[in-house]
């Protein structure tokens, strides 16, 4: 399925001028930092589908079951789907246990349309970069210094998303003229190295990034649609690859 896994795009696309992809209608979730998972143990991780994207949880499905049996890495190590459980208007439920490719397809088509995030309501926040967050800036990795920065990258993985595939334009404007006067009050980050197997390639690709916490204070008013929007859909480059993954707390200062 080329629209879901090899997202085309004219170099004309008037949808996203000077990008020359179209973002991936899709971004996992996974753990980062754990410990290596033993032989047999059990595992999870989350995936977010976009747009007509969907529609195609059975092809999700499929493409799982057989990256099982082909394995993951270069190890090669095989795992079976044992079950999947989809975010519905309703709630969270059950789509498929015990044949990941049986599925309900009006269950489906709902799944993950209704994102969940805590809305603003505070005038401190922290944000905890639960995997790897990579910016880029004249291709290097990028140090996130201030929350401008933050709602800049969450403003430009917002707005690809929408316009390419929802078909909405949406100015974000109010929110990253609020976020100029949010102050940053605590910031610890630390570098991390990280790793993707590549099966094109046939090597392991270097993934660089930044874990840990960042807390802001001042008005998010104008920001909070916005912010839980980025929690889900993850933030900066790689996020198809479950980078970027935003954890938002709010208190009273």
């Amino acid at each position: 399925m080329p629209y879901v896994f090899e997202t085309p795009i004219e170099a004309d696309d008037a949808r996203l001028p000077g990008v020359p992809f179209a973002p991936h209608p899709f971004a996992f979730d996974v753990a980062f930092g754990g410990s290596r998972l033993r032989a047999g143990a059990p595992f999870s991780f989350g995936l977010t589908l976009f747009g007509r994207a969907t529609e195609y949880v059975p092809t999700f499905a499929a493409a799982l079951a057989r990256t099982g049996e082909r394995g993951l890495t270069g190890d090669r190590s095989a795992f079976d789907v044992v079950g999947i459980d989809g975010l519905t208007e309703a709630g969270w439920a059950e789509l498929a246990s015990g044949d990941p490719l049986v599925l309900d397809r009006h269950a489906t088509r709902a799944a993950i349309k209704r994102m969940d995030a805590p809305a603003a309501s505070g005038s401190r926040l922290r944000v905890t970069l639960r995997t790897p967050l990579r910016l880029a800036a004249d291709g290097r990795l990028a140090r996130l210094e201030s929350f401008h920065e933050l709602m800049r990258a969450c403003a430009r993985r917002a707005k690809a998303l929408l316009a390419f595939h929802e078909g909405i334009d949406v100015s974000f404007d109010a929110a990253l003229d609020a976020a100029r006067s949010v102050r940053t009050v605590v910031h610890n980050l630390r570098r991390v190295h990280a790793q993707r197997w590549s099966q094109r390639q046939g090597r392991r690709m270097q993934l660089d990034g930044w874990l840990g916490r960042v807390e802001f204070e001042g008005d998010f008013g104008a920001c909070g649609d916005l912010l839980a929007f980025a929690s889900n859909a993850g933030v900066g480059k790689s996020t198809a690859f479950g980078f970027g993954r935003l954890a938002l707390r709010w208190e009273s200062a």
